[in-house]
């Protein structure tokens, strides 16, 4: 077993910790939240795609307005933005991202209130937050982010119900370590379904609205750890031009639970098929997983805006089957780091 299988199947265990860690920092950002107008998010990365779902979720729950922070405006073009009035949520597995640690400084001088989401309490990002909470992944060797990622999820989730005081979302999110156990019985299946790609060497990634970020995410695991090609898109976006690239044996990889999207999604795979394209379907939705030419079907899930914690550990386990298929050592991509240093 590869370091990366190892720590995908830690995942429910972290879960379940972070649940009762993290609750009285829980509770101190929810009343502090609650003065503020809007939130900005600083990230790099996996990390960033994180922050694409704690935008959606934190609009949708809270009606408060979240924008994604651009590092550079502080650290390359030397400009401190004004912050006030806001909350500041800065997120890094390892707590030693140089660049969102310079955005969390900047913020709080202006009298923002820094929240640092890390996998390590005594970090500088960690420490100099107003609070914390810890991801309580334990060690993450492989270079890959599974665990920790996952937990970012679960982390930005977790504070957007307690501050929306959501009872119902509540009781979804206690169940998910269960959950997510559920969605680790298909390991089978997705190391099935990665021999079908032995030989891709470029694809597409396509989702749409709580599940937009899985997208990219699919499409890092897939570059990282299997060397392909893949870009990721919203499918309102890919229908604006992109779909024009598609052509025949084009792999497409679709990701979206069962909801409002549903029916688009149904279009948009219509369209992919009519061109030929190669279309693997991650989904609870059975009418979805019927047009696939493959379909991974999830567990039923419990609440549409918990939609990718199912998703991440299939696009975990199905990147690094996919590098394992090939012949690829996915604990340890060419030329990465587990820490990247970026300004």
């Amino acid at each position: 077993m590869t370091l990366m299988q190892k720590e995908i199947f830690e995942t429910p265990q972290v879960l379940g910790e972070s649940i009762s860690y993290n609750a009285d920092a829980l509770r101190s950002i929810a009343g502090n939240l609650g003065t503020k107008s809007n939130i900005f998010i600083a990230a790099r990365g996996t990390s960033d795609h994180a922050a694409i779902y704690g935008k959606y979720v934190f609009e949708t729950l809270l009606g408060i307005p979240v924008g994604l922070a651009a590092p550079s405006v502080t650290t390359v073009y030397g400009k401190d933005v004004d912050y006030s009035g806001s909350v500041v949520i800065g997120i890094s597995q390892s707590g030693e991202a140089k660049d969102v640690l310079l955005v969390l400084e900047s913020a709080k001088k202006t009298g923002a209130y820094v929240v640092a989401i890390t996998n390590d309490e005594n970090s500088e990002i960690a420490n100099m937050a107003d609070a914390h909470i810890h991801l309580c992944a334990g060690s993450e060797k492989s270079v890959a982010a599974t665990k920790t990622f996952t937990s970012q999820l679960f982390a930005l989730v977790q504070i957007a119900a307690a501050c929306a005081k959501n009872k119902e979302l509540k009781e979804a999110i206690d169940k998910m370590p269960a959950e997510i156990s559920k969605v680790l019985e298909l390991d089978i299946v997705l190391k099935e379904a990665a021999k079908r790609y032995r030989f891709m060497d470029a694809c597409f990634a396509l989702s749409r609205g709580y599940d937009y970020c899985m997208a990219f995410e699919a499409a890092l695991k897939m570059q990282e750890c299997a060397y392909i090609k893949a870009k990721a898109y919203s499918v309102s976006d890919f229908m604006h031009g992109p779909i024009a690239m598609i052509e025949r044996d084009t792999p497409c990889l679709v990701y979206l639970s069962k909801g409002r999207f549903s029916e688009e999604m149904s279009d948009v795979i219509g369209r992919l098929r009519e061109v030929g394209a190669d279309i693997t379907v991650v989904s609870d939705d059975e009418t979805l997983l019927s047009l696939a030419d493959q379909g991974i079907k999830l567990p039923s899930v419990c609440h549409e805006i918990l939609s990718p914690l199912y998703i991440a550990p299939v696009i975990q386990l199905f990147a690094c089957y996919t590098s394992l298929t090939k012949g690829l050592t996915p604990d340890t991509p060419r030329g990465l780091k587990k820490v990247t240093i970026t300004v």
